[in-house]
């Protein structure tokens, strides 16, 4: 890593500002020079940040700084080309382990969350709310985590303002996260209540949202591509920004694990409790396709990434078949006729809403890619990791393509059902004593025809 300012080299290039931790009798001790490494943790599952560091303690670090794992640690990193700084305050939680290196020298593991992450497991309450999903849960952060900021998306949870919570003496991310796993779109796209690296404002937003918007990088995509790696132009200019480093993908195309999830087709039956009605319908997810290529979510050139073509000898359709039936017990009205409770709806289009984004959650996952690219372009004065769209060129393994020169074109060359626009899921920010990469994980609901 370097420590001083420098031109820009590579898209790995980074700068290593500080690394201040201070313990509780205010003592501080700037320890950049002793890192061995640094990882940082974004997921869309999390509303904060999660993180490591390898040091090497060979100034009495763990003795004398008197280390309790409640320290406060103050990361600085700097994107050289652009002179941009982020800086990001966490809790050192955790020393998983240290191991000696010599008389005078070990390295010590420091486990890390962010310090709003570990503040709100300090305190739990219990008060209802009224409003929808997104001004609940902006009203809970109102109240437990003073200046805090939610950027609400553009596109609305569709569920009702007439909606009354009541937190069950709980921390105020788990109240969020249970108001969050009842909003969706019309079209039932789920939502995701989270905190990126670069922005220290809380986001609650929809997939539906992050889909239509288009990728940051549309006119450079990634490539996964050996000849577009060697390349000697590549290397020596701001494209090797773009290059993907390594890619994998694990335990895809699991149909049958959709299947027994009940995102794929089952019948659902609403009871409620209170007046003893019932209430049935049958869950397709072919349809709910299809309403996705109404809204222009997925657009003609694109097709899902779960078919229902599928059948068995009598021609029944998997969508079709009741794989799985789902009971959901409910009471309603308890809040009287001015107010619905947590999990009323008016009508059974709703409850099926609510079927439709349990399935699409599920299915964002079965054509999930893992790429480490360079981290330069994630150093940036707006947020291009999670929550963000990238496009992702992945080259084919078909050589009948290739005329009798041995080439191509950059379409023909391309596989279709890996390449395409990626949503990123979950990064790893990998800071080590020459680079800064990025691990990411992306999902997508359609493959390119």
């Amino acid at each position: 890593m370097s420590t001083d300012s420098k031109t820009y080299q590579s898209g790995n290039d980074y700068i290593l500002s500080s690394v201040v931790i201070t313990n509780e009798y205010g003592e501080a001790v700037n320890v950049r020079n002793n890192v061995h490494s640094i990882n940082i943790f974004e997921n869309l599952e999390r509303p904060y940040l999660t993180g490591d560091i390898l040091l090497k303690d060979d100034f009495g670090f763990y003795d004398k700084f008197k280390i309790n794992g409640t320290e406060r640690v103050e990361i600085t990193v700097t994107n050289p080309g652009l002179d941009f700084s982020v800086t990001k305050t966490f809790i050192l939680c955790e020393i998983p382990s240290y191991t000696k290196t010599g008389d005078y020298a070990e390295i010590i593991h420091l486990k890390l969350i962010e310090k709003v992450g570990f503040d709100n497991q300090l305190t739990k309450f219990s008060r209802s709310y009224q409003g929808n999903p997104g001004s609940i849960i902006q009203k809970i952060i109102d109240d437990n985590l003073d200046g805090a900021v939610v950027n609400i998306g553009e596109i609305p949870a569709v569920q009702s303002n007439r909606t009354k919570f009541v937190v069950p003496y709980s921390t105020a991310f788990d109240a969020c996260e249970m108001v969050k796993n009842r909003a969706s779109t019309q079209y039932g796209m789920p939502f995701f209540f989270y905190r990126t690296l670069i922005d220290d404002d809380f986001q609650f937003k929809s997939i539906e949202e992050m889909m239509l918007k288009a990728p940051w990088n549309n006119q450079v995509p990634y490539r996964y591509s050996e000849s577009f790696t060697n390349s000697d132009i590549n290397h020596h200019s701001q494209i090797n920004a773009f290059i993907v480093q390594s890619f994998s993908a694990m335990h895809k195309e699991n149909a049958l694990r959709l299947v027994e999830a009940a995102a794929v087709g089952s019948n659902y039956q609403i009871i409620d409790v209170t007046s003893g009605r019932r209430e049935t319908f049958q869950y397709n997810v072919e349809t709910v396709f299809n309403d996705l290529y109404e809204g222009n979510i997925l657009t003609k050139q694109q097709y899902p990434v779960m078919t229902t073509d599928y059948h068995r000898g009598d021609l029944q359709f998997i969508g079709s078949l009741p794989s799985k039936v789902v009971s959901r017990v409910v009471m309603n009205n308890t809040h009287g006729p001015e107010f619905k409770n947590y999990v009323q709806e008016d009508e059974i289009s709703a409850y099926r809403l609510d079927a439709v984004r349990h399935s699409l959650g599920a299915m964002l996952k079965k054509n999930s890619i893992n790429i480490s690219v360079p981290g330069s372009m994630f150093l940036y004065k707006e947020n291009r990791s999670i929550g963000s769209q990238i496009d992702f060129f992945y080259h084919s393994t078909d050589t009948q393509v290739l005329n009798g020169s041995g080439q191509a074109g950059e379409e023909e060359v391309k596989d279709k059902k890996r390449s395409g626009k990626y949503v990123v899921y979950a990064a790893r920010h990998a800071f080590s004593l020459t680079s800064h990469d990025v691990e990411l994980s992306a999902v997508k609901l359609g493959n390119l025809l």
